[in-house]
C-alpha cells in the first residue's frame, strides 16, 4: 500500500510539474444539414443575396435536437439598417421570430461592426480569441446568465462585415461546435 501511494504521489507531482491537465476534451453536438430548415434556405439565402449589398453567408450544418422534427427559418432584413443588415433566426415554430422561448440560434451580419468582448458579474473578460477557417479570429462567449441568460456567441470579422452566430447549445459542446458551424459558413461563402 505505502509504495502504491508513493507512486501515486510522484504522478501527481509530475503532473503538476508538467502542466498536465485531464480535464475532458470540449465534445461537438451532433450537426444537421441546414437543408432540414423550412423554408427551403437556399431559396431564401439567394433572395436575401438580392435585398442586401454584403455577403450573405449561413452555416452549412447547425446542431441536431432530437426532439425537433422541423426548423424554421425568419430572415429580416430591416428598411434602415441600425444594429444589423440581415438576421436569419433558427426557430422551433414557423411564426416564432426570433423570440427566445422557441428560437434556436440566429447569424446576424452587420458592416462595419466590431466583436463585442462580454465580462461577467465578477467583471471578469469571458470572451476568448479562437482560430476560424481561412485564417480569420474569432470572438467566442460562452453561454452566460447576466438577469437574463445569454446562448453561446461567435463573433468573426471578414471583407468589413462583422458575423454574429449565436446558439443554444449545451455548455460542454458550445465553443467546438458554434466554431465548426462558422467554418461552414465561412468555407461554403
Amino acid at each position: 500500500m505505502k509504495k502504491y501511494l508513493i507512486l501515486v504521489t510522484l504522478f501527481l507531482s509530475n503532473c503538476i510539474a508538467l502542466n498536465i491537465s485531464y480535464a475532458a476534451k470540449p465534445t461537438m453536438a451532433t450537426l444537421i444539414s441546414a437543408n432540414k430548415i423550412t423554408p427551403n434556405l437556399p431559396t431564401a439565402l439567394a433572395d436575401l443575396k438580392k435585398k442586401t449589398n454584403i455577403a450573405v453567408i449561413f452555416p452549412k450544418a447547425i446542431p441536431q435536437d432530437d426532439g425537433i422534427k422541423q426548423y424554421y427559418a425568419n430572415i429580416e432584413l430591416p428598411q434602415k439598417p441600425v444594429y444589423y443588415h440581415y438576421l436569419i433566426n433558427i426557430d422551433a415554430t414557423p411564426d416564432c421570430n426570433g423570440a427566445s422561448v422557441c428560437n434556436f440560434g440566429y447569424l446576424r451580419a452587420k458592416q462595419g461592426g466590431k466583436p463585442e468582448v462580454f465580462r461577467d458579474g465578477d467583471n471578469q473578460v469571458i470572451t476568448v480569441v479562437v482560430s476560424l477557417a481561412n485564417h480569420i479570429q474569432g470572438y467566442f462567449t460562452p453561454g452566460h446568465a447576466m438577469g437574463s441568460f445569454f446562448p453561446a456567441l461567435l463573433e468573426w470579422q471578414k471583407d468589413g462585415v462583422l458575423y454574429s452566430l449565436s446558439w443554444k447549445i449545451p455548455p460542454a459542446q458550445e465553443e467546438s461546435s458554434l466554431i465548426e458551424m462558422a467554418n461552414t459558413a465561412i468555407l461554403g461563402h
